[in-house]
């Protein structure tokens, strides 16, 4: 979340830092900042989220709104003008989402997936 600005982010970055357990280890061990693995560590804060915010996440999807949305699609790199966007597509798609036997992995690539198929250009991956 380094670097972004704005409400939505702020929110997740206020999200993750009370489910990170780093932040502490962090700031002792100078590490809290290093971009090394930043992809991996993008994607460890994508699975954090949303099995930390499953059952709330769920919901603002079902409902199309929601704080829990917002910073998720904010975590994967929408902007605040995409937003709504984001969460219209989200709502459109939620069986596609959540369908099956599914994971927090499953949700997280099938929301890519989609993104990738409609917001291409909106929301950087």
């Amino acid at each position: 979340m380094e670097g972004k600005t704005g409400k939505f982010n702020y929110i997740v970055a206020s999200m993750l830092n009370a489910l990170s357990s780093n932040q502490a280890s962090g700031m002792s061990t100078d590490t809290l900042n290093c971009d090394v693995d930043s992809i991996a560590k993008v994607e460890s804060e994508d699975k954090v989220f949303v099995a930390s915010n499953y059952e709330n996440l769920s919901e603002d999807i079902s409902q199309g709104k929601g704080e829990y949305l917002a910073a998720y699609g904010m975590l994967l790199g929408c902007s605040d003008e995409n937003i709504d966007e984001f969460s219209k597509m989200t709502q459109e798609n939620y069986e596609v989402i959540f369908s099956g036997d599914h994971t927090v992995n499953d949700v997280i690539s099938r929301t890519k997936i989609l993104i990738a198929s409609n917001l291409a250009g909106k929301c950087t991956l």
